[in-house]
Formats: C-alpha cells, structure tokens, sequence
C-alpha cells in the first residue's frame, strides 16, 4: 500500500513538471491587465514603442505634413482592441509573447493614421537625410529574438552586434 502512495505521488510529480515543461511559467507570472483589460506592459514593447518614434521623426522630418499627436499607449490600445487571442495562448509558454507585434499589426496601425508603409529591400533605399523607415530585426544565431526598431534614429544594422539579420524594412509614407 505504501508503494502505491508513493509511486501516485511520483506520477503526480512527474505530470506537474511535464505541464510546467510544456506550458512553461507563463501561467504563473502572466504580465498584469488594468481596470480596462489591457496589459500597459504592452505599450512600452518595441512595436508601439517603434511606431510612435516613426510617426514623430517622419512629422519632424516632413514640416508640411499636418501633425497628429500620436501616443504609443493609444497605438497599443487599438492593436489590443482589434485582438490578441494568439498573443496570450502564446504566453502561456513564454509570458513576453504578449508583447508580439505583427507585421499586419504595424501595417494597420500605420494606415489608420494616415500613413503608408512601403516595403523597401535594402536600408541604402532610404534617404537618411530624409526618409524614415520601420525596420524588424533578429538575431541569426544567440539571440533568436525578434525586435522593431527605427532607421536611421538607430543603427539597425548592429542591434545585436555581427549577429543581426534584418528581416523587413517599411519606408514610412503619408497616404496618397
């Protein structure tokens, strides 16, 4: 009979490591929602963080566009309000996924305020005297993370050192 007890217990143990294994702790330490339901960590991640500089730099840049105050609390606001539902099955393994910004999410961002994002295949198309450019990045081969950031305010080219793969690269335009 003790054996039994013993070896149940051990079962028990062995399926609680097997579902942290498989789920990861983003069960455990989810990031926090406010009143609203949104999670504000959101808004400091990359994607917003990268939108709201590109609006800022591209209106500085271009005088004569007519400017909008743009906040990357509102931008992650509306990518969370259109939804995130693949975004927190993915947290569930690693808590960060609910920071994930897709490259549909930049391109309807930037179309609802009024801008275009014109793919481009190389940073010597950008003017940088001028021109203000979306760039997603990763690392090839110790830092498999993916990251938006902005040319030419950043150097793009080294963000994880000699390791670093640009992915795609959007020229910030106002629509037509």
């Amino acid at each position: 009979m003790f054996g039994l007890k013993r070896f149940n217990c051990f079962l028990f143990l062995i399926y609680i490591f097997s579902f942290l294994f498989l789920f990861g702790c983003g069960i455990f330490r989810a990031y926090e929602r406010d009143a609203n339901g949104f999670y504000p960590a959101y808004s400091n991640s990359c994607g917003p963080v990268a939108l709201e500089l590109a609006f800022c730099e591209f209106y500085k840049r271009n005088s004569d566009a007519q400017k909008e105050d743009i906040s990357r609390d509102e931008i992650s606001k509306t990518i969370q309000q259109e939804g995130i539902t693949e975004k927190e099955f993915l947290s569930l393994f690693n808590r960060e996924a609910v920071c994930i910004t897709w490259p549909s999410e930049i391109k309807r961002i930037a179309k609802n305020y009024g801008f275009e994002l014109v793919p481009v295949n190389s940073l010597s198309d950008i003017d940088v005297n001028k021109d203000v450019a979306i760039v997603l990045l990763h690392g090839r081969y110790f830092s498999r993370q993916y990251h938006w950031s902005v040319y030419p305010i950043y150097d793009v080219k080294s963000y994880y050192g000699n390791d670093t793969v640009i992915d795609k690269i959007y020229l910030v335009k106002l629509n037509s």
